[in-house]
Parts: structure tokens; C-alpha cells; sequence
């Protein structure tokens, strides 16, 4: 997996379907997803406000569909 990678990606958490970059994930297409992520917060210097960011820790599974 390419670290620092962003991809546009749809995560279930708690069941509740989120939309967002997650660094150190290359998104394959034809392709489920199970994924392992934190989020961290980190500060914006364009405009001095905290952003939060999503960082993978692991793929839990990868599924062709």
C-alpha cells in the first residue's frame, strides 16, 4: 500500500456511511472494503483551524465484488 496516499472513499461507521480522504489508503475499484481507521485532528495552517483526518491502520478485509 502507497503511504500518504489519498482516495475518495466510503466508510461505514457504527453503520452510519461517511465520505472522506484516508491517508495510507490506495482505493482499487470492483473492490469491498472492511478498514481499520483513527482520526486525528490537525491543524490547518492556511486557516489556523483543526480539521479532522482519517488514518489507516489497517484493511481488514478486501473483497472483489
Amino acid at each position: 500500500m502507497k503511504q500518504n496516499a489519498y482516495s475518495i472513499v466510503r466508510l461505514i461507521r457504527k453503520n452510519t456511511p461517511l465520505n472522506g480522504n484516508i491517508q495510507g489508503f490506495t482505493y482499487e475499484p470492483n473492490y469491498r472494503y472492511i478498514l481499520d481507521v483513527r482520526q486525528e485532528v490537525m491543524m490547518d495552517e492556511n486557516t489556523n483551524m483543526a480539521k479532522p483526518v482519517w488514518i489507516l491502520n489497517e484493511v481488514v478485509s478486501k473483497t472483489a465484488e
